[in-house]
C-alpha cells in the first residue's frame, strides 16, 4: 500500500491588527489556497484576525476570507478604521472637533458611550435637542423607567442618554449595565430599532443585511467588542442617507 503524504497545514498565528491592501490584484477566497471569489480594492483597510503561512484571514463585508500576506502591509496607530469611506468620515470628524483624540476611535466603547452615540449622533441630529429632551413618546411609563434605572445608571455621565434608550424601547427594559463593553450585535440591534422608531427608512425595510452592505469592515461577529470608529461610521452612514 502506498501512502500519500499531504502537505502540513500551517498553524494559525493570532494577529487582530489592521492592515492595508497594497496590491491591485489582491484576490481573496473562502479558504487558504482556495478558488478566488473576488478582489479587494487596493488601499482598503482590513482587520486581520490571523496569519496561516502565506495567507491572512480577515473579515470583509460580514464574512471571513483569506488573501495572501504579500498583498498587505501593517498599518500604524493613526490608521484606526476598517474601510476607506468610514476612515474618511472619522478623520473629518476628528479634524472639526479639536478635543477629539484620534487614537480613542480604535478602542472598544462601553454601553453608556453607545447610548450617547445613538442619542446624540442620530436622534438629536434628526429631531433636535428639544424633542429629544421633552416631547418624543416612550413605550414605558416614567414610573417604570425610574424602577429600571439603577444607581450605576444614574451616576453615569450619560445617564440621560441611557434613560432615553430605555424610555423609547430601543434597548430591553432591564438592567442596562452601562460600564460593560458594547457588542456589535447590541449596537446594530439598537440601530435597527432607532430607524423603526423614527420611520426614516425611505420606504425600505432597514435590517442587519443593509448594515452589512455598508461594508464598514472589521470584526462583525455578534459578540465582538465595538470600536468607536465603527459605531460612529455606521451612525454617520445612517444620518447622511443610505
Amino acid at each position: 500500500m502506498v501512502l500519500t503524504l499531504l502537505p502540513a497545514l500551517a498553524s494559525a498565528e493570532t494577529v487582530n491588527a489592521l492592515y492595508r491592501v497594497t496590491s491591485s490584484r489582491a484576490e481573496f477566497s473562502s479558504q487558504p489556497g482556495g478558488t478566488p471569489v473576488g478582489i479587494i480594492p487596493v488601499w482598503t483597510n482590513v482587520e486581520i484576525m490571523s496569519i496561516e503561512g502565506d495567507y491572512a484571514k480577515f473579515s470583509y463585508k460580514g464574512y471571513n476570507y483569506y488573501t495572501k500576506v504579500r498583498n498587505l502591509e501593517k498599518l500604524d496607530e493613526p490608521d484606526y478604521i476598517c474601510s476607506s469611506w468610514a476612515q474618511n468620515a472619522v478623520e473629518a470628524y476628528v479634524t472639526t472637533h479639536g478635543n477629539s483624540d484620534p487614537s480613542s476611535y480604535k478602542k472598544p466603547i462601553t454601553r453608556a458611550e453607545m447610548a450617547a452615540m445613538l442619542v446624540d449622533d442620530i436622534m438629536t441630529k434628526i429631531r433636535g435637542w428639544f424633542q429629544v429632551w421633552q416631547t418624543l413618546p416612550g413605550v414605558i411609563s416614567d414610573t417604570r423607567l425610574d424602577q429600571i434605572m439603577t444607581k450605576e445608571d444614574n451616576n453615569n455621565i450619560y445617564w440621560f442618554q441611557i434613560s432615553r434608550l430605555l424610555y423609547w424601547g430601543i434597548v430591553p427594559a432591564e438592567k442596562f449595565r452601562p460600564n460593560d463593553c458594547a457588542t456589535y450585535k447590541e449596537f446594530t440591534d439598537a440601530l435597527v430599532k432607532i430607524v423603526k422608531y423614527e420611520v426614516v427608512n425611505r420606504n425600505q425595510h432597514f435590517s442587519k443585511a443593509i448594515i452589512d452592505s455598508f461594508g464598514v469592515g472589521g470584526d462583525t461577529s455578534p459578540n465582538a467588542k465595538s470600536r468607536r470608529s465603527k459605531l460612529y461610521s455606521l451612525s454617520r452612514k445612517l444620518t447622511i442617507g443610505w
